[in-house]
């Protein structure tokens, strides 16, 4: 409820009643209802702020969630490409001793022809 329409609802029953007069039952539900529909049109900009706010925030989380998703898959694929490059270093770097060796064998038997 606003203030305002409480000041109102105030101000109101000070010019509709006199010190010396009674309040009715009439009034008394005249009041409950306009405080009622007040209360409730309240209530419903606020649900209706709220769900806007719901809407966002979880249209937000499914961009988020999409997102993610891309970069687990990025990922994956990235962890894929560097375990073949790591087994494409080993396999280089066992033919690369395997040349070194086989040269320095083949040096060595050049030497031994030339003495």
């Amino acid at each position: 409820m606003s203030k305002g329409r409480g000041k109102q609802v105030d101000k109101d029953r000070e010019g509709t009643l006199s010190p010396s007069a009674s309040v009715t039952l009439a009034e008394i539900t005249a009041l409950h209802d306009d405080l009622r529909a007040s209360m409730a049109a309240d209530f419903k900009a606020s649900f209706e702020s709220f769900a806007a706010k719901l809407d966002s925030i979880e249209s937000t989380v499914a961009d988020h969630d999409l997102r993610i998703g891309n970069l687990e898959s990025g990922t994956t694929e990235i962890s894929q490409q560097l375990e073949e490059l790591g087994a494409t270093c080993s396999a280089l770097q066992r033919d690369n001793e395997w040349l070194k060796a086989k040269v320095s064998d083949l040096e060595s038997r050049s030497r031994c022809q030339n003495i």
